[in-house]
């Protein structure tokens, strides 16, 4: 894995998101770069550059950074409450 790619799963780098995903191996699930879980083992991590590749491979969307959604602008935060107000 090239060390940018693995610089910004550690960083959770939101510049990356939507440039690759990646899986992790021990847990089936896959992530944007910008995820806030636990960071995972490097030797677990496969990259994937759409969600189709990591779907197709076994592997689950995060419940957390919800990578199958396609911006991860419409997650609020933990404690926020979004309103819309037409």
């Amino acid at each position: 894995m090239p060390e940018d790619l693995w610089h910004a799963i550690v960083n959770c780098d939101v510049a990356y998101d939507g440039r690759f995903y990646y899986g992790v191996v021990s847990t089936g699930v896959f992530c944007r770069p910008s995820c806030r879980s636990k960071t995972p083992k490097r030797e677990h991590v496969r990259i994937f550059l759409t969600t189709g590749e990591a779907r197709a491979a076994g592997f689950r969307p995060c419940k957390r950074c919800k990578p199958d959604l396609q911006s991860a602008a419409c997650i609020p935060r933990d404690g926020e409450v979004d309103v819309t107000r037409a």
